[in-house]
């Protein structure tokens, strides 16, 4: 029997309680005089645009409302001066000293004097003294931190996030032996109230070996504790064992050799500090200032909103007719029932388990009559089922059969489950070809590794290692939960030993996948008989236990939904406990740190099974409940945040059909496409369709999601998510109507109340990327689009008229890419790229150039150059601009005087490809026929006849063409599959004497990223006079134009360094997109800006706005880091002579710096940190014989990036 890898320590759950209790009781009422319900609306108002502006990090905009409410609200004085003492701290964390110091004094000064005020007036309070802590590190004062921190830790002794300010603040100034003491001191009080955090094991593991303390085994042990479930996953990233580390330390610390514990430890601080697991604990220890935001008025007002009606639609009347189901007489007792669009043709059928009968039926609904579409025998101890598609069998070749889908569509599987284990089977039916005869449409298709299981009693399907496909959640009968990631092809590995999972006493029952922290990834949050709690996502198919403390120990746990009812922008659980239903609201001000409410709070309803459905479409879920020994499900409108009203509407069976025993007995649907949600109720004997009659005369909107990128009519499979999306967050915006969604369905439904339109629906897919639909239609279907998420910063140029985009940079610099799982893509951090003569000119004497950071990623600059090159006009000038070549390209000018077409180019099933590849016009072939994935096609090449050669003394290739690229997830979900499609960088061949084609470079290199020039040199390369040549791939790579030169020009050409005269760091936004119609790469409208933030927010550190010039002058490791949306402002001194006649000038931009994708599967993709440096041979640079010195990081920054605004863009949208 599999063990247990984590147990959470006691104290540790104290500790987090304690800490949840000060947050929350930091955003709890007071008591106050009652305000007349009139002036709520205005008052309520003024809340929240104050608190979006405060966690959208903008407290001048804050600040004046936050004085409103103060001054015509005097009841709520409190809650204003406080989120005033927070918003002015805040704005001192993001205000640029340097820049106004005489203004930054003033700040401090006002800032200090309303924290003083608050606590005057709550000296009980530790977070006054936190916020004033803060303060005196800003100003540099280390005393007046030290003696705010210790006031706090008097105030809130058990807080380990307290003590743990201490400790930040007296490490500030532990120079002496005394100091040092007293600084690990405050750390022991963190560790031994949180004896589990990663990160504060590091920091006194540190100080443990500064003062040689024997005591460090201690902590050593711990933390190998904490670290066996991720230890494999590290070793992989950084070639280092972190468990076998620790006990050579273990063993260095018993010798005393002090030398090899502070250079061991420092290394694994090194190689542990960037993992998941060590920043997640880092963040509960240092809450962000948002996170004192204080969110609730005081008890009286509190109580006056709660009876306040929602503002929703005049209810209308809507009632259920049942009527039976005529299933088939072969159809024996029923186990479970499902809706699904089973055969992809655009209506719902149902899913039966019945016996060892498995059934697909259309139902005798709207004058159809009932028949079985398809059928197959199970084993009886198959109980159960769920439907989810593993396989990703979308064919784009095929058409849709449902009207208005302008993509394919992939068939849900079956995957059974009970006693006898597991068996899935593919289902056959959305491809009509693979069936092998009428009754069966489904393959048994199973993977030996789950042939092995018995006694299952769930299964849940989710994207939990983040790769594009989906995996399972598996419970068995005593309560334990096992992990399996989907290796493709139906093969699936137990991958349970990465994870640490809840404790033996924690028996789950329901395991449900959702993003529930908001830092982009799945967790899964499980459902046990007595308690809740959540496996966070570490990245790299890991996870990790977090039980929910404030639920406590309960009894008789039945039934969870995660909802979002009071619209924050944060899930709250809302579930059945002892036969009532209770709720327990939650915060996130920073993605990836959730605080629970300190008390679970009842609604006064009662049941052990609920469904939440907007019945009636007025854009609010309201919700349906049955108690164990009822025959119906009672329906009740939603009209306040947790409150309901009872209707006279129901979903009945009749008393002589009821059955207790059945395992689920229910499902909400619109089974007959009219508008409305419907509800299936069953029991062992029969189902009962309960028809929706009414629900419909509000509007409503329909969507579906298929992971299939779609360009122009071309339509092809993603693997950069599952297809339907399930685990996407969707969210709907119609007037001031807001509505969160998880996809977990192939449809998802919103009712829109007494809106006509909706504004806005935005999908953030499960791998991190957002698509908008601006006024969505009904019947929505939404396919993914073509869209890369990190690709690398841009380039714009002043063409004259306007700023032009020219290219993309730094592709030939990755950082944490990977190629494979554990496999790290090479880092070249130079480049050299063409800037033609047309696309930069001069204005009043310099040149200008923009460099923005635009996708999900993180730029890194550490010098940029312009070069300018005069030649004559009659001369081509080209730099070789390719990437992942056998050899690294050496930097040179290449000049061709006369280009030459070639005799032939066709592809491998003999097209003339020719045609478009003789002119740059921006009209490119695409050598392959089929495309698997984005970035992997299946094999080609392109074989070119340069003719008669044979006196050539040079022969150059040029090729002009773009490559839209794989990402690492899809690299990582590939490498898992043998059978898998690999996408395969070009290499060349060439005919040899036995006229066979031999590869003469088994890697000659592809452009990087949009259109640019490689140059292959084939001069003495050909093995015969057969001067043909194959560039052979099966990378997703498209060409505009290719040529050859024989030429040797004997001009010699020297760039001239143009002087940088100004540089300057700044957010802009991104640019609008600017479709290709056809094969050729998007491009961007910079003057079309949009400065909203178009990506989730990563942690870390980037540059501080403002000039940045001393930074980019010189290779150096001072980096500038930007952000999603930053723009550096450049512009270079023209050279004083005049061109001579018959010269242009073109230009040469060289960079050097890095590029790190955001991607869920890149090493430390969560960060801009650690930062790279010329010596990162692979990312991150660690060694084993390093020194690590004690020197600070070579670039100091100090910016982060606005974490909440992102995810509350949506709810905060103002309609037009």
């Amino acid at each position: 029997m599999r063990t247990r890898n984590y147990v959470i320590s006691v104290a540790f759950a104290v500790a987090i309680a304690v800490l949840a209790i000060l947050i929350f009781n930091w955003f709890s009422p007071l008591d106050t005089p009652r305000i007349d319900s009139s002036q709520l609306p205005d008052l309520l108002k003024l809340r929240q645009r104050s608190i979006a502006y405060l966690e959208n990090q903008l407290p001048e905009d804050a600040i004046p409302l936050l004085n409103e409410i103060a001054s015509q609200f005097p009841v709520e004085d409190a809650f204003a001066q406080y989120n005033l003492a927070v918003g002015l701290t805040l704005q001192l964390e993001l205000e640029n000293a340097a820049a106004n110091p005489n203004k930054f004094a003033d700040q401090i000064d006002a800032t200090e004097r309303q924290i003083e005020s608050v606590i005057s007036t709550d000296p009980d309070s530790a977070i006054p003294y936190l916020l004033l802590s803060r303060v005196n590190k800003i100003k540099g004062n280390f005393s007046g931190q030290i003696a705010a921190a210790i006031s706090a830790t008097q105030r809130s002794q058990n807080n380990p996030s307290v003590w743990f300010e201490l400790f930040l603040a007296r490490s500030e100034s532990d120079r002496q032996s005394e100091e040092i003491n007293n600084t690990l001191a405050a750390l022991e009080q963190v560790t031994a109230l949180a004896p589990d955090n990663v990160w504060a094991l590091l920091q006194i593991i540190n100080y443990q070996d500064q003062l040689q303390r024997r005591e460090i085994t201690v902590s050593l042990i711990r933390l190998q504790e904490m670290i066996a479930p991720f230890a494999s996953g590290v070793e992989q990233r950084t070639r280092l064992n972190p468990t076998k580390m620790i006990s050579e330390i273990q063993e260095a610390v018993h010798a005393e050799k002090w030398d090899v514990v502070t250079r061991q430890c420092r290394l694994l601080g090194n190689i542990l500090r960037p993992e998941e697991i060590a920043q997640s604990d880092r963040m509960s220890l240092m809450p962000n200032t948002l996170e004192f935001i204080r969110t609730r008025f005081s008890t009286n007002t509190e109580a006056n909103i709660s009876e306040q009606p929602l503002d929703i639609p005049k209810a209308v009347e809507v009632s259920f007719s049942s009527q039976q189901i005529d299933l088939p007489k072969s159809i024996g007792e029923l186990k479970r029932v499902e809706i699904a669009d089973m055969d992809l043709n655009g209506s719902f059928e149902l899913v039966l388990l019945a016996d060892n009968l498995l059934s697909v039926i259309t139902p005798d609904i709207n004058g159809k009559a009932s028949s079985v579409i398809s059928s197959v025998m199970i084993d009886a101890g198959y109980t159960d089922f769920i439907l989810a598609d593993l396989d990703q069998d979308s064919d784009p070749n095929l058409s849709s059969k449902i009207e208005g889908a302008p993509c394919a569509l992939a068939d849900l599987d079956l995957i059974c489950f009970g006693s006898a284990g597991i068996a899935i089977y593919e289902n056959l039916m959305g491809n009509p070809t693979e069936v092998s005869n009428e009754n069966s449409s489904f393959r048994q298709t199973q993977s030996e590794s789950l042939a092995e299981l018995s006694n299952v009693t769930a299964v849940s399907a989710a994207d939990f290692d983040l790769d594009g496909d989906l995996d399972l959640i598996i419970i068995d009968f005593e309560g334990k939960v096992s992990l399996w990631a989907n290796y493709r092809e139906f093969q699936f590995s137990d991958v349970t030993a990465r994870s640490a999972l809840p404790p033996d006493d924690f028996f789950c029952e329901e395991a449900i996948a959702i993003d529930l922290d908001r830092d982009v990834d799945l967790d899964i949050v499980l459902r046990g008989r007595k308690s809740i709690g959540y496996l966070k996502n570490m990245r790299h198919g890991s996870l990790r236990w977090e039980q929910i403390h404030s639920i406590g120990e309960s009894k008789n746990i039945t039934d969870l939904k995660i909802v979002d009812f009071d619209s924050n922008a944060s899930w709250d659980l809302l579930f059945c406990r002892e036969g009532e239903i209770v709720y327990l609201p939650s915060k996130i001000s920073i993605p990836g740190s959730i605080r629970w409410s300190d008390t679970v709070n009842e609604t006064g309803l009662t049941g052990n099974e609920m469904y939440l459905f907007d019945y009636d479409n007025d854009g609010f879920q309201d919700i349906a409940l049955k108690d164990a020994s009822s025959d119906e499900f009672k329906i009740l409108r939603r009209t306040g945040e947790i409150t309901f009203e009872q209707t006279n509407s129901s979903l009945k069976w009749s008393s002589d059909n009821f059955d207790q025993q059945v395992k689920k007995t229910g499902v909400v649907e619109d089974l007959d496409g009219d508008g409305d949600l419907d509800g299936l109720i069953w029991n062992s004997t029969g189902i009962w369709w309960q028809r929706n009659e009414g629900g419909n005369q509000n509007p409503f909107l329909k969507i579906a999601l298929h992971g299939q990128q779609v360009k122009g009519e071309q339509t092809s499979a993603s693997g950069r998510v599952n297809h339907y999306g399930w685990g996407s967050l969707m969210e709907l915006k119609a007037g001031e109507n807001y509505q969160p969604r998880v996809v977990d369905r192939q449809v998802i439904h919103f009712g829109l109340g007494a809106i006509e339109q909706a504004d806005v629906v935005r999908v953030v897919w499960p791998n991190g990327i957002p698509q908008n639909v601006i006024e969505p239609k009904n019947n929505l279907f939404i396919c993914e689009e073509q869209r890369l998420k990190g690709s690398c910063p841009y380039l714009y140029a002043w063409n004259g008229n306007y700023f032009e985009f020219v290219t993309d940079l730094l592709w030939a610099s990755p950082v944490g890419l990977q190629f494979a799982e554990g496999v790290i893509a090479p880092t070249r951090p130079w480049e050299y790229l063409l800037i033609e003569s047309d696309q930069l000119k001069p204005r009043n004497d310099k040149y200008e150039i923009r460099l923005t950071e635009e996708l999900w990623e993180a730029a890194y600059f550490d010098q940029v150059r312009l070069l300018a090159i005069d030649h004559p006009a009659n001369l081509d000038v080209y730099s070789n601009e390719k990437v992942a070549s056998s050899s690294t390209p050496e930097f040179m000018i290449h000049v061709v005087e006369n280009p030459r077409v070639p005799r032939a180019v066709i592809d491998d099933q003999g097209n003339d490809l020719l045609p478009l590849l003789k002119l740059r016009d921006d009209k490119y072939a695409k050598p392959f026929h089929r495309k698997y994935f984005q970035g992997v096609t299946e094999p080609w090449f392109m074989e070119i006849d340069l003719g008669e050669l044979s006196n050539a003394e040079s022969i150059k290739l040029f090729l002009q063409g773009w490559v839209f690229p794989s990402d690492t997830s899809l690299n990582v979900a590939l490498s898992q599959s043998p059978q898998a499609a690999a996408s395969r960088p070009p290499y060349l061949q060439v005919p040899n004497a036995s006229g066979e084609w031999e590869t003469i470079d088994p890697s000659c290199g592809f452009p990087g990223g949009k259109t640019k020039t490689i140059v292959i040199d084939l001069t003495d390369r050909f093995l015969t006079d057969d001067y043909r040549v194959r560039l052979v791939s099966s990378m997703e790579i498209y060409w505009d134009q290719l040529f050859f030169s024989t030429d040797i020009v004997k001009q010699e050409l020297t760039p001239t360094v143009l002087e940088m005269e100004t540089s300057h760091l700044h957010y802009r936004g991104v640019s609008q997109i600017i479709p290709h119609p056809g094969s050729g790469p998007e491009s961007y409208d910079y003057n079309s800006v949009n400065t909203l933030p178009a990506w989730p927010p990563a942690h870390g550190f980037f540059t501080a706005y403002g000039d940045v010039g001393h930074l980019l002058r010189a290779e150096d490791d001072q980096l500038v880091v930007m952000q999603p949306g930053d723009e550096i402002v450049m512009s270079f001194q023209a050279p004083a002579n005049d061109l001579p006649s018959g010269w242009t000038r073109d230009f040469i931009l060289h960079n050097v710096g890095y590029d790190k994708d955001f991607d869920l599967n890149t090493v430390y993709g969560q960060s801009s940190e650690p930062f790279p440096t010329r010596a990162t041979a692979t990312y991150p640079a660690i060694r084993a014989n390093d020194d690590l010195p004690d020197t600070p990081e070579p670039t100091p920054q100090s910016r982060s990036q606005r974490q909440r605004i992102f995810w509350t863009s949506i709810r905060d949208l103002i309609s037009e």
